[in-house]
């Protein structure tokens, strides 16, 4: 390589590295400003306040833990306001300790009791040993939950206790999380609707309840500017660092943005992120038409034949609802189911 093709070279990869960094900036910014009030999102907040204020069980207030439950689509927004809440509640640094009043944790494909005691130790912080057992696993648990002052433990993901493929639930997960609550950690179960079954097929967990909450999409209410879905896009596209942002709200675009995202408020907020990326990607620094048609198509849906990108349409009035398989969808069973043997090998007692 001459000295000439190796100083291109290098000019090019800091250009990328420069285009690079400022996307990161740009995300970073519009991330920390995605703040919107809404009645809905309100009052989930105030309720996740509650839980916490709720607290463990202390000395001359034996009251036992409490659980909350909070379901909604995928992208409706759920991992947003917990992150939202985790962000006012974050970990303390004391000279002996650290504190954490609330801990986030994913519940793993598996659903095994193992697997969640490790996503909860890896939302403390704690690297677990490879070869740990069980119940090497639950004493550092156990340990840390206690030593660094956990009042509130979030686990998201939940549907994951649910196997779609089998349609049989993991018990003994469940009945452990019933057991973790004995000791006196209040529960947040999020995820999908099939999260709920946590709630009715564990009548302790669901008796212990401060509140059930779901975030359900906004409605498409016409163009009419004072719709919940103009004033939602309205608030949040100046948050866009781009020129001509307001493209957003010009013509029927709010009405492709409401098709694209199911009126999902989680899924309206990846939708503009994905703008930033596709901007820094293509070097742009104002939005366009052909902008939101490349993030789109970013997004299609590769296991639905009948996809179509709806900001590629001439007209609205070509646009047909892609029908979505619904055979493997999991049902909801309203009432309690004793656990079979079939379902789970054993149940044993943390």
């Amino acid at each position: 390589m001459t000295h000439n093709a190796a100083d291109h070279r290098a000019l090019a990869l800091r250009q990328r590295q420069d285009a690079l960094d400022r996307t990161k900036a740009m995300l970073a910014q519009f991330r920390t400003n995605i703040y919107l009030n809404h009645p809905q999102l309100d009052a989930i907040e105030l309720d996740l306040e509650g839980v916490l204020a709720f607290g463990p069980p202390e000395k001359g207030n034996p009251q036992p833990a409490r659980t909350y439950l909070l379901v909604g689509a995928s992208g409706a927004g759920k991992s947003t306001i917990l992150h939202r809440f985790l962000a006012r509640h974050p970990p303390v640094k004391e000279v002996l300790r650290d504190l954490m009043e609330v801990v986030y944790a994913e519940v793993p494909a598996s659903a095994t009791r193992s697997g969640t005691i490790r996503a909860i130790l890896e939302g403390l912080g704690v690297s677990p040993k490879a070869r740990a057992t069980e119940a090497d696993l639950t004493r550092s648990l156990v340990h840390y939950l206690r030593g660094m002052g956990v009042r509130v433990l979030i686990l998201d993901e939940a549907q994951h206790l649910m196997d779609r493929k089998t349609g049989r639930f993991a018990y003994d997960t469940a009945d452990w999380l019933k057991t973790l609550s004995n000791s006196g950690l209040s529960i947040v179960i999020a995820g999908t609707p099939e999260a709920s079954m946590a709630y009715h097929l564990n009548e302790q967990l669901g008796r212990r309840s401060m509140g059930q909450a779901e975030i359900e999409s906004f409605p498409w209410g016409g163009p009419d500017p004072q719709s919940e879905w103009m004033m939602i896009v309205e608030a949040l596209a100046p948050k866009i660092p781009l020129l001509n942002a307001s493209l957003l709200l010009e013509g029927d675009i709010p009405h492709r943005l409401h098709l694209a995202t199911a009126g999902y408020l989680g899924r309206l907020v990846d939708f503009m992120a994905l703008i930033i990326m596709e901007a820094g990607k293509q070097g742009a620094t104002a939005m366009d038409r052909h902008l939101l048609m490349a993030v789109e198509q970013r997004r299609r849906d590769l296991d639905n034949p009948e996809w179509v990108n709806v900001f590629a349409l001439v007209s609205l009035a070509d646009y047909k609802a892609p029908v979505r398989d619904t055979s493997r969808r999991t049902r909801i069973r309203r009432g309690r189911r004793l656990p079979r043997q079939e379902d789970v090998g054993h149940l044993e007692e943390v």
